[in-house]
C-alpha cells in the first residue's frame, strides 16, 4: 500500500464504544463508496465511506483495533 489512509472510528454500540481504525489505499481521484465492516471488538456492523481503491484485488481495507487485539480484513 504505497499511499495509505488511516481513518479512526469509534464503535457505535454503546456497550462497546472502543476505537478502531480502517486502513486503505488512498487516491484523490477515486470516488468514495460505502463499505460494510464490523467492529473488531464486538462485531457491531458499521457502514463507512472510503475510496473505491480499497475494493481492488491487490489492495484491501483493514480494520485494526486501536486498543490491542488482532486485525481483521474487511474487504
Amino acid at each position: 500500500m504505497e499511499h495509505a489512509a488511516l481513518d479512526r472510528h469509534r464503535c457505535l454500540d454503546p456497550r462497546c464504544g472502543r476505537m478502531f481504525a480502517v486502513v486503505y489505499a488512498h487516491s484523490s481521484t477515486a470516488a468514495p463508496i460505502w463499505l460494510a465492516l464490523a467492529c473488531p471488538y464486538c462485531g457491531t456492523q458499521h457502514s463507512l465511506m472510503i475510496a473505491t481503491t480499497a475494493l481492488h484485488q491487490d489492495e484491501a481495507a483493514y480494520v485494526l483495533p486501536l486498543e490491542g487485539g488482532a486485525p481483521s480484513i474487511a474487504a
